[in-house]
């Protein structure tokens, strides 16, 4: 329970240790409900810290402990147990660029959420097959599960994720170069996230807003977006953002400087740390800009994705 309240709320490392603290207290005697549900938890909230080959590893452990017989019960969890366990999955491979595997996997989520007729379980499951698509450079595929999703946010009136929908619907519309849709739609994900005490992933959000910034000429508003991020981040120990936020921040300063020999230097520095944690995409994305031409990133949006496709 602990580790439920800190997960999204609080310090990430404090959930990590209190959900370590219930595994290790397993003797033997723990049913297969508390066992699931432990694992899930500690596999999202790894996936969320940045550890995404430890999540993916301890989820696919959970995955394992599901049965046919049982795929509509929720084992404590506030989405049915199959879902939770996939959609945090399908995130911790599109984090990796396991591609094949997050799609399938998500799909799985969708496909349970959809037999469980629960409606949060689906605003999750799309959510996180849309989050998914997006993490992969899959835009066009994204929007459609995102929008199914947000529908179903506002049906279920779920404030916890309507600005990370917003901000996610977004941002898919900038990378398909609809950037008018894309602003105002990042207006409402950020004036609605300032109203709300609480949002999800909204180090996510602002991240998108950076990057949409980035690639709409914009890398000032890309730097200070980048900056709150690594604060906020470090604040509460999601080391995935902040190596995020740390790329961002590289990126932006590298055009804004004309690519001098320090900005080059710092976007190495974003490509080996994203390598740390498997973000191979990322750092594929920190070298490409390295090594392109500045004068490719001035050229209209449809033209200049390809700097910062991950």
């Amino acid at each position: 329970m602990l580790a439920a309240i800190e997960w999204p709320h609080g310090h990430i490392d404090r959930a990590i240790e209190f959900s370590q603290q219930g595994l290790q207290a397993d003797d033997g005697s723990f049913d297969l409900n508390t066992r699931i549900q432990l694992l899930s938890r500690l596999g999202g909230i790894l996936t969320e810290k940045g550890h995404f080959t430890k999540g993916r590893d301890i989820l696919q452990t959970a995955r394992h402990l599901l049965t046919m017989d049982r795929k509509l019960e929720r084992f404590g969890l506030a989405v049915i147990g199959k879902v939770g366990i996939c959609a945090n999955l399908a995130r911790s491979y599109a984090e990796i660029g396991a591609s094949d595997e997050a799609i399938a996997t998500a799909a799985e989520a969708v496909e349970a959420a959809e037999y469980s007729l629960h409606n949060f379980s689906k605003l999750f499951a799309y959510e996180h097959m849309g989050w998914s698509c997006l993490l992969l450079d899959k835009p066009t595929s994204a929007l459609s599960y995102l929008t199914i999703a947000h529908e179903i946010c506002d049906i279920t009136k779920s404030k916890l994720h309507k600005a990370f929908l917003l901000g996610a619907i977004a941002y898919a519309h900038a990378l398909i170069g609809d950037v008018e849709s894309s602003m105002r739609l990042f207006s409402q994900a950020l004036l609605f996230a300032q109203q709300e005490r609480a949002c999800a992933y909204l180090n996510q959000v602002h991240l998108w807003y950076g990057e949409t910034c980035l690639i709409t000429g914009n890398p000032q508003d890309a730097l200070q977006y980048a900056r709150l991020v690594q604060a906020s981040a470090e604040k509460t120990g999601r080391i995935g953002y902040s190596i995020k936020a740390a790329a961002l921040d590289a990126q932006a300063a590298f055009i804004i400087n004309g690519g001098d020999g320090g900005s080059a230097e710092a976007l190495k520095r974003a490509e080996q740390s994203a390598l740390s944690l498997s973000m191979n995409r990322l750092a594929a994305r920190c070298a490409r800009l390295r090594t392109c031409e500045l004068s490719n990133v001035l050229l209209p949006i449809d033209q200049r994705r390809f700097a910062f496709k991950s």
